[in-house]
């Protein structure tokens, strides 16, 4: 969902795997013993394609809100396993 050939070339699949396995490596995500949880809009975003964007690289609303909801769903879970 590139929009242009600057940003499709410097956006490979190659450099996109990349950053994968150094956000994996990190430990900063909690499966890893960190503090974060991924919000992969990609993954809330994948069955609606390109009707979840105007242009490709924005998202409607509705993908923002389920991103939200997501989010505070979350925050309420921890907060209820520190109690």
């Amino acid at each position: 969902m590139l929009n242009t050939e600057e940003k499709k070339k410097k956006m490979s699949r190659t450099v996109w795997d990349a950053y994968d396995q150094e956000v994996d490596g990190s430990g900063v995500l909690r499966p890893s013993g960190g503090s974060f949880v991924l919000l992969d809009i990609g993954s809330l975003s994948r069955s609606c394609g390109l009707q979840c964007t105007t242009d490709g690289m924005h998202y409607e609303g509705i993908v923002y809100e389920a991103a939200l909801q997501v989010m505070l769903n979350a925050l309420l879970i921890e907060s209820q396993q520190q109690i």
